[in-house]
């Protein structure tokens, strides 16, 4: 009996894994090296995909770098949260790619249109049952040429994702000439708690 009480708890903690940070940067640099998982990349037809797992403590960072009040912490944790973020982000040679794709303005005009407002339709999560997860929303800013690439935000909701399962997200073509583009999220990236201690 106490055996398994004790497996019991072993199974508690670290399905409870976490990992604290003393700054913004810390975390940021954490996330973005490969060796952890949190950042995985794909190069499809000369298309740089890249799926970044963004901890909900970066999103609340943000807002709090952002807000020109003071942000209560534990209110924009309890906020955040709730929902799965991942940042998914295309390029080709180092550039957008709508700087580096469309060969005619037609291209151009319905590559736009996708990433505005087709992406939720484009893009799949789903777990190795075969259970898909709809998109909430996702964010794409326009960075005319800016930036080295074309980046999206993707929201899903949390609480309706089980963290005992692999999940997949699945890209559609939509325009790249990549084909569909699969990337897998492991199980445990999505059970462990990144923290950052000062906000």
């Amino acid at each position: 009996m106490k055996i398994l009480i004790l497996s019991l708890l072993v199974v508690i903690i670290s399905s409870c894994e976490g990992k604290n940070f003393d700054s913004t940067q810390e975390l940021v640099t954490y996330v973005n090296e490969k060796d952890n998982g949190y950042l995985q990349q794909k190069v499809v037809g000369g298309v740089k995909f890249s799926l970044l797992l963004r901890p909900s403590d970066l999103i609340a960072a943000q807002e709090i770098e952002q807000s020109e009040k003071e942000a209560n912490l534990d209110s924009l944790r309890d906020k955040y949260k709730q929902f799965l973020y991942l940042n998914l982000s295309f390029s080709k040679s180092n550039k957008e790619i709508l700087s580096t794709l469309p060969a005619t303005q037609a291209q151009f005009a319905s590559l736009i249109n996708e990433l505005t407002f087709n992406m939720d339709e484009k893009i799949h999560l789903f777990d190795t049952k075969k259970d898909t997860f709809q998109m909430l929303d996702y964010i794409y800013p326009r960075m005319y040429g800016l930036s080295k690439n074309t980046s999206l935000l993707l929201i899903f909701d949390k609480n309706k994702i089980s963290t005992t399962e692999n999940l997949f997200l699945t890209i559609e073509e939509f325009g790249l000439n990549t084909g569909e583009v699969k990337f897998r999220i492991p199980a445990d990236l999505l059970k462990k708690n990144l923290i950052l201690r000062n906000l």
